[in-house]
């Protein structure tokens, strides 16, 4: 866009709201990579152009703001040489010419900064650049995920070469349960239910007091020794139920053995399954940088790994009725061992 003398007042923008926006001035922001919202909001109010402190296109990222305003005829500058910049404050007189940004100051025009302004051609060139930064990003990161998987597939393979599948659990089902925000509420929903199904429980980390406070009690206290309380392991080890460490190396010596797949929930999904010949049951939340290989898990044993949290949602929206007899007419639900 090529802009000739640009004449205009001056108004200070420092919040979001577009009513602090004043129609028809020359805009001054300090925003770095403002949005296509945000030139909306400029656009509403008939603004004359738009001058930025920081940088309104970095290239860094794909963003339309810029190029709205541009294709709408409103002139974008980012100040990149300021000299006396602090001077400009609203009601201002401000004068663009020669890419020179000046202000009226008694009775006399004064050079404050100098200012770059975009054209549709720049835009579309730090558009571009800003794809491939993304598809570099994501080819590295995907390509990063690959071998973390795996890495995954070879460790979890391994464990299972190495050691004696016993099932000594035949086909009774095992519950993982890991703390979230609704954990109890959700086993006040589900107790009734894992009571009767009797499973083998199998609490990562401070689940275990939760369950405890249900009066259910856990078969093993699984995860990683550092987030446990002292005094958790030692009613386990009094009670002499089992404990299992993920990560590190336990100066524990009750501890039963130590079981290191890459996070605490996938160890427990593993070591469950070498317990058990039946399904395995999971309530918690699956964390982000666990979820492909938490997928994956579920993928290589279908039919036999289930997240009880949806299960538990529905039954919340249901109460009026009897969850299990509620369960037990949903065909969606059959075939899985211990539901009916």
């Amino acid at each position: 866009m090529r802009v000739g003398t640009l004449e205009g007042i001056a108004c200070c923008v420092t919040t979001n709201r577009r009513d602090d926006i004043r129609e028809r001035a020359i805009i001054i922001i300090n925003e770095r990579n403002f949005t296509e919202k945000r030139a909306g909001d400029f656009l509403a109010r008939q603004v004359k152009a738009v001058i930025n402190m920081k940088t309104s296109h970095t290239g860094e990222k794909v963003t339309s703001g810029v190029e709205r305003l541009v294709n709408n005829g409103i002139p974008v500058f980012d100040v990149s040489q300021p000299t006396n910049i602090e001077q400009l404050k609203n009601n201002h007189k401000l004068r663009i010419v020669s890419k020179q940004l000046y202000v009226r100051q008694i009775g006399k025009w004064e050079n404050v900064a100098s200012v770059k302004a975009y054209d549709i051609e720049m835009v579309d060139q730090l558009n571009d650049l800003a794809e491939k930064k993304a598809n570099e990003f994501y080819h590295k990161r995907m390509v990063n995920e690959i071998d973390k998987m795996k890495s995954h597939v070879e460790r979890v393979a391994a464990f299972f070469a190495n050691e004696n599948v016993r099932h000594d659990q035949g086909y009774r089902p095992i519950w993982i349960v890991e703390r979230y925000s609704k954990l109890n509420e959700d086993l006040a929903i589900l107790k009734r239910f894992m009571k009767r199904q009797n499973p083998y429980i199998v609490a990562i980390n401070d689940s275990y007091e939760d369950l405890i406070k249900r009066g259910l009690k856990p078969d093993v206290l699984f995860g990683t020794e550092s987030q446990m309380d002292q005094g958790m392991i030692q009613d386990v080890l009094e009670k002499q139920r089992k404990l299992c460490f993920t990560k590190g190396v336990s100066r524990n010596k009750e501890c039963d053995q130590m079981i290191n797949l890459g996070s605490d929930l996938i160890s427990a999904i593993a070591y469950s399954l070498k317990r058990t010949k039946g399904a395995v049951f999971y309530l918690g939340e699956v964390e982000e940088e666990e979820r492909a290989q938490y997928v994956l898990v579920e993928a290589w044993n279908k039919n036999r790994v289930f997240h009880l949290k949806a299960a538990a949602a529905m039954f919340r929206s249901r109460l009026e009725e009897d969850p299990l007899h509620w369960m037990m007419t949903r065909h969606s639900m059959l075939g899985a061992d211990g539901w009916i």
